[in-house]
């Protein structure tokens, strides 16, 4: 039986979706997700897709360097004020998903200047507008920890805080499966640039 890769493509985007949800994990979500990411870099890299690889560089980057930060070099579990904790946290999130979206923005140029060529796929914008959103999901996550742990009458504000995990996980898993969509349409490329 043969299948289609539209199909393909969101058969692996809804696995990865209920995986991670079915966990309610991070780290296994992070770290599945890297693994296809840094597997989709490789067969990118073996069929010269560029645009497929540099994206996947870039994601794979991200996850690298939050599962180090919140795994590794920040003790989330430390003598800290909630107050601070989630200034640090959220607010290093928010750094890390703003430094990706200018990477997405800037891509062209990156990819121009490191390998001195570039492809764009049409579904690079929404790479672009994915890590936009969960830049601003931390940034409002940010505000509502800020608000709520420096006032007591705003305790119950708790919406992003609780549903935090969630609001990632479908913008990763919606990254996840653009990524696909570049690596399997290989015929489609809107700009290209030596």
């Amino acid at each position: 039986m043969e299948i289609s890769p539209f199909r393909f493509i969101v058969i692996c985007t809804v696995l990865v979706a209920a995986f991670s949800f079915a966990l309610l994990d991070s780290t296994a979500f992070n770290l599945t997700l890297l693994a296809v990411v840094a597997s989709v870099a490789v067969i990118c890299q073996y069929r010269a897709q560029f645009a497929c690889r540099d994206n996947a560089i870039i994601l794979g980057t991200l996850l690298v360097v939050e599962y180090i930060s919140f795994n590794y070099l920040i003790e989330l579990n430390g003598d800290m004020s909630p107050m601070y904790l989630g200034l640090l946290v959220f607010g290093l999130q928010v750094f890390y998903s703003g430094i990706a979206f200018n990477l997405f923005i800037y891509r062209p140029i990156v990819s121009l200047k490191l390998t001195g060529r570039f492809q764009m796929h049409y579904s690079d914008n929404f790479l672009m507008y994915l890590i936009g959103y969960e830049t601003l999901v931390c940034f409002i996550a940010l505000i509502e920890s800020t608000v709520r742990n420096s006032s007591p009458e705003y305790n119950s504000w708790t919406f992003v805080y609780d549903n935090f995990e969630l609001f990632t996980y479908l913008g990763r898993a919606g990254m996840f499966g653009v990524l696909m969509i570049i690596l399997f349409d290989n015929q489609t490329v809107e700009r290209e640039g030596v």
